[in-house]
């Protein structure tokens, strides 16, 4: 496919560069000029472009759990939010843990909208106890491991786990929550969980694990990555363990920075997940953690869940929110249009640190370097609408929002895999 984009603006975080500029694709690459007839031209005169979005931290559900979500219809719902690479965590039926799940999950990705990263799970069957074969994953390429939800509660463990990791260049990713103390939790610990009489989180559950895991990886000097940060304890441990040197980096989701634990009144379950929507002042942390550097990374933690699953029950109503079609709009909407973030410091919380942490090449807007783009509108705002998700599921709590920054175009390897 040839395609010409004219006068658009480049958001590139890789190369430093907002400017306007001509973008030529040709086959899977970008290329200095076409040759020959153009098979699409774009006029970006309205319009901003910047590399595809990568997600550090998707749940597919394929294999075994298919009614929610399959790696085509995740990966569709991705290219529509401009994303052109998912992580795809462990907790499926099978447990990712083998070189087969492996292998069946990039068989299927073959027909994917975006490409698919298998991120195996750290331990066998994601019980904690027994690594899994670390030298088997990095002989197939895996660049991240993980138990996802499961945090590796024995810090024994996670001694095993960071050192084996080291050994075979694999990142650790892990989940920061005591679970003694989240156990049966439905929502926050706060004004909410007493009012609806639930089981609440305390804040404690993910700043005790933080803080041991920021310990364990300050020991042995080793890398660790903590996700879906959401308590302003864990942002001022994060922030003062970069500042001694250890190394850690850390990812946040959308849902964390834009709501509070109100939205549980209003949504019900559909703003259920792990872990929950905290108060206000976690979302204000949240939100400076991202603009000093002290978490790097925006993850969707796309959860998809079917509609008998998220029911009127929050006790036994499953965990998460499905984050792929509204995470961009959501963070232009409420960092940069509300926070004052530059689109720059927002692509490099998309992209450029996302393609670190999974050991990504080429992600640049180059001639020659994989033909990866996402065109949006910033002027074009939008309500919310769960029923036009090309997801499986639905269970948003952003339903009926109205939300600036509107994904136009997406392209993968050069071909055009979402068209608004």
């Amino acid at each position: 496919m040839k395609v010409h984009i004219k006068n658009i603006r480049l958001i590139d975080p890789f190369q430093g560069l907002d400017e306007r500029r001509d973008i030529f694709i040709q086959g899977e690459e970008f290329v200095k000029q076409i040759e020959g007839n153009i098979d699409l031209y774009i006029d970006g005169s309205q319009l901003c472009a910047g590399p595809g979005f990568i997600d550090v931290h998707t749940h597919l559900r394929d294999p075994g759990q298919t009614h929610k979500e399959d790696i085509i219809s995740g990966t569709r719902a991705g290219a529509k939010g401009g994303y052109v690479c998912l992580a795809a965590m462990p907790n499926t039926s099978p447990v990712c843990d083998n070189i087969d799940t492996i292998r069946y999950i990039r068989d299927k990705s073959k027909n994917a909208y975006c490409e698919v990263i298998p991120v195996p799970a750290a331990t066998l069957n994601i019980q904690g106890d027994e690594l899994a074969d670390f030298k088997a994953y990095a002989e197939q390429g895996v660049t991240a491991i993980t138990n996802d939800g499961y945090p590796i509660r024995d810090a024994a463990v996670l001694y095993q786990v960071l050192r084996e990791a080291a050994k075979h260049d694999l990142i650790v990713i892990d989940h920061p929550e005591d679970s003694s103390l989240a156990s049966g939790a439905a929502i926050n610990l706060g004004e909410v969980s007493k009012k609806l009489k639930v089981k609440g989180m305390p804040n404690t559950a993910e700043s005790l694990c933080v803080a041991r895991d920021l310990l364990v990886a300050q020991d042995l000097n080793l890398p660790i990555h903590l996700c879906h940060i959401s308590t302003e304890e864990g942002v001022t441990l994060i922030r003062k363990a970069k500042e001694a040197g250890v190394k850690v980096t850390a990812d946040v989701c959308p849902h964390h920075f834009c709501l509070t634990e109100e939205a549980v009144l209003e949504s019900g379950a559909n703003a259920k997940m792990y872990p929950p929507l905290r108060r206000e002042k976690d979302r204000r942390a949240i939100i400076e953690g991202l603009r000093d550097g002290t978490i790097d990374m925006i993850a969707t933690d796309h959860a998809p869940h079917q509609v008998n699953e998220k029911g009127p029950d929050l006790a036994s109503a499953m965990n998460g929110v499905v984050g792929l079609e509204t995470a961009f709009a959501l963070s232009y909407t409420y960092l940069c249009l509300q926070e004052g973030f530059s689109l720059l410091e927002l692509m490099q919380l998309l992209v450029k640190n996302p393609a670190s942490l999974l050991k990504l090449q080429k992600r640049a807007v180059l001639p020659g370097h994989e033909a990866n783009l996402c065109i949006f509108d910033i002027n074009k705002s939008e309500t919310v609408d769960a029923e036009t998700f090309v997801s499986k599921s639905r269970n948003t709590p952003f339903n009926g929002f109205e939300l600036t920054g509107q994904v136009q175009y997406t392209f993968w390897k050069g071909n055009l895999s979402y068209e608004r």
